[in-house]
C-alpha cells in the first residue's frame, strides 16, 4: 500500500521565491519522504511518484535503511541519478537523493554529527542551478553537537541552496523555547534560510 510510506515534507518551490530563471524554466521542485525502510518499498515509491502529474527535479528519501551490502541498482528510478549516504550496517538510518537526469549533478560528502547527509550540486548546460543538503538525523543523537556541525555546513552552502530531510528537531509551538529549536531557527535565519514546513509532521 502506498500509504505505508509516510510523506513528511514536500515543497514546490514557488516562482516568486526564485532568483534564478533556470529554476523557473525547469519547473524546479523537491519532494521529501521518510520511508522508514526503502528496502521493501521501492515499488510503492514508484507507484506514489506515478500518481503525481509532475516529475520532481529532486526526490529525497530519509530512513532508507540501506547498508554497505545493499545492491543500489535495485533502487534506481527511471530518468533519475541516485546518490546515497548510509550506515555501514543499515538500520533505521540513511538518506538517498534522486536527481532527474535533465539536471547535471555531482555529490559532495559532508559530516554532520549523528546523521547521514550529503550535498548535491545541480546544473544545466554547465551553469549552476542549486545545491541541496539532504539530512537524516537520528533522534537518539545529541542535538547540540549536530547543530554545531549544521551551522558550519549552512555557512558553506552557495546561493540558491535548499536543506531537505528529517532533522528530528521539535518545532511544536509549545516546545519552541527548547535550546535545540531556538538554535535551529537561529542558524536558518543567520544564513538566509527559512522553514517551509508550516505545521508539525509528528507529535
Amino acid at each position: 500500500e502506498v500509504t505505508k510510506i509516510k510523506l513528511t515534507h514536500s515543497a514546490k518551490v514557488l516562482p516568486s521565491l526564485l532568483s534564478s530563471e533556470i529554476l523557473e524554466k525547469n519547473n524546479f521542485s523537491i519532494l521529501h519522504i521518510n520511508a522508514r525502510s526503502l528496502l521493501s518499498k521501492i515499488g510503492q515509491l514508484e507507484i506514489l511518484l506515478s500518481e503525481f502529474d509532475h516529475n520532481f527535479s529532486i526526490t529525497v528519501i530519509s530512513e532508507t535503511w540501506f547498508g554497505e551490502d545493499t545492491f543500489l541498482n535495485s533502487f534506481k528510478l527511471n530518468d533519475y541519478n541516485l546518490f546515497c549516504d548510509s550506515r555501514p550496517h543499515g538500520g533505521g538510518e540513511g538518506v538517498a537523493v534522486y536527481v532527474h537526469m535533465k539536471l547535471e549533478s555531482r555529490v559532495e560528502s559532508v559530516q554532520l554529527e549523528c546523521s547521514e547527509s550529503l550535498i548535491v550540486h545541480t546544473g544545466v548546460a554547465g551553469r549552476d542551478v542549486c545545491s541541496l543538503l539532504a539530512v537524516y538525523r537520528s533522534p537518539s543523537g545529541a542535538a547540540g553537537r549536530f547543530l554545531g556541525d549544521f551551522s558550519v555546513c549552512l555557512s558553506s552552502l552557495p546561493a540558491h541552496s535548499f536543506v531537505v530531510g528529517d532533522l528530528d528537531i521539535d518545532l511544536n509551538p509549545e516546545n519552541f523555547l527548547k535550546d535545540s529549536a531556538l538554535d535551529y531557527d537561529y542558524f536558518l535565519n543567520k544564513f538566509g534560510f527559512f522553514n517551509v514546513t508550516e505545521s508539525p509532521t509528528r507529535f
